[in-house]
């Protein structure tokens, strides 16, 4: 398993955990929408932003793309984040 796709399933979990949040916030009347999720592997925020390039990732399984909907649908934002930069 290549870097890109270990941080792409870590994002997905991580995008998993924001919408759970968005949930429960909710529930107390607290709405967010465009969560920033942050990430610091180009490749992988380009995963989630194009669909073409899904084509060429037949080798990643289907569930995985569960992050791609909730970026689209804007429920999620991505983000690149330089490691050590502040």
């Amino acid at each position: 398993m290549s870097t890109v796709e270990v941080e792409y399933i870590a994002a997905r979990s991580h995008c998993a955990k924001i919408l759970w949040l968005k949930q429960q916030l909710s529930e107390f009347g607290l709405n967010l929408t465009n969560v920033p999720l942050l990430c610091d592997n180009i490749s992988v925020i380009n995963l989630t932003k194009n669909l073409v390039q899904h084509s060429r990732t037949k080798h990643i399984e289907i569930h995985h793309h569960f992050i791609l909907n909730h970026v689209l649908n804007g429920e999620c934002e991505i983000q690149f984040f330089e490691i050590g930069k502040q």
